[in-house]
């Protein structure tokens, strides 16, 4: 053990047990699969649980698990057959092994104080958009905005990667605007997701496209495409040199004097 934390701390890990901690005891993280009132849920302690399931496929479960500990304990229940034959087909270590778990957890953490888990100097609170990870650009959403833990030497990424980006746009040309284009502008803020799959998913499934109704993002019907899609920033820009709209007026001509309706 000793070997071990001191190789951690050459390495530069230390402080990541409290974000793993963190995570393995949000109970919100295991609502998709366990629902409310779950077995792994601790109303006023801070408990970090994990469960896993072994075999050699969904018919032939071997191995069912559940890890759990609290700053002051550790507790781990295996269950499963000492030849490894399969116990049940479709058993889980959720089902089989968490009962177990959480009966012994339930007698033995009354008689413990409530306590956290130890933070390091390493950890630092940030703010970040919910939607992509990154540090909030100004267009985030403020009810999309959390505050995490990181590890000081990984912060999240900067604004620039988040999804909600503020764009202008050269209204003769449909390009992205810069000084080679100023005179004709329309900003607008885009969902830029640059992941293929991440994008596909968003357009393509049932799950993604509620995530963007959810978030209140419009997808556009594309001519010719099936399905729709999000509305996405021209990649160009403006270049130099690009030619410009210009109006030139024949009549009336310079100095000329005219009153009525005119003919331009």
């Amino acid at each position: 053990m000793y070997d071990f934390i001191r190789r951690a701390n050459e390495v530069g890990v230390l402080g990541m047990d409290h974000l793993i901690s963190q995570i393995l005891s949000d109970n919100a993280a295991r609502l998709p699969a366990f629902g409310w009132n779950n077995r792994l849920e601790f109303a006023d302690l801070r408990v970090a649980v994990k469960t896993d399931t072994s075999g050699t496929d969904a018919d032939h479960e071997a191995d069912g698990w559940t890890i759990g500990y609290t700053p002051q304990l550790a507790d781990a229940v295996w269950v499963g057959n000492t030849d490894n034959s399969p116990v049940a087909a479709g058993a889980s270590g959720y089902q089989m092994a968490a009962p177990i778990w959480r009966s012994y957890m339930d007698r033995v953490l009354p008689g413990l104080p409530p306590a956290d888990f130890p933070r390091s100097d390493n950890i630092v609170q940030m703010e970040n958009c919910a939607d992509s990870g990154a540090r909030p650009a100004p267009e985030c959403p403020a009810d999309r905005r959390k505050m995490e833990l990181f590890a000081g030497d990984q912060p999240p990424w900067g604004p620039e990667l988040d999804f909600y980006r503020r764009i202008w746009i050269d209204l003769w040309t449909g390009l992205q605007a810069n000084e080679h284009c100023p005179e004709a502008l329309e900003e607008a803020v885009y969902v830029v997701i640059e992941d293929p799959a991440g994008r596909k998913w968003v357009e393509e499934t049932a799950v993604g496209r509620q995530w963007a109704a959810d978030r209140g993002i419009q997808l556009e019907t594309v001519p010719g495409d099936p399905s729709p899609r999000l509305r996405q920033p021209p990649t160009a820009a403006c270049g130099p040199g690009m030619a410009r709209p210009a109006v030139l007026l024949t009549a009336p001509t310079e100095g000329q004097t005219v009153a009525g309706i005119l003919t331009l």
